[in-house]
């Protein structure tokens, strides 16, 4: 089990990149879990927000759960 902090910034959206997106900051934090057995790994992650701020739209994204299976070589 780890524990991830992860901040993103994006640009409000305008005529040059064609996008609906929000522009804003956010920071995230949460547990990850990670399952690895011999080829297979397995991953949920849950990243709560603990700072927003929306430009564009001001549609909050909120919560954010994640799920990811792969292979390793």
């Amino acid at each position: 089990m780890l524990w991830d902090i992860s901040a993103r910034h994006e640009d409000a959206p305008n005529a040059l990149n064609f996008t609906l997106a929000s522009g804003g900051d956010r920071v995230q934090t949460g547990p990850v879990l990670m399952y690895y057995r011999q080829n297979f790994m397995a991953r949920a992650e849950i990243k709560l927000v603990a700072f927003e701020r929306v430009d564009g739209t001001g549609i909050s994204r909120g919560n954010e759960f994640s799920l990811a299976f792969g292979l390793t070589f």
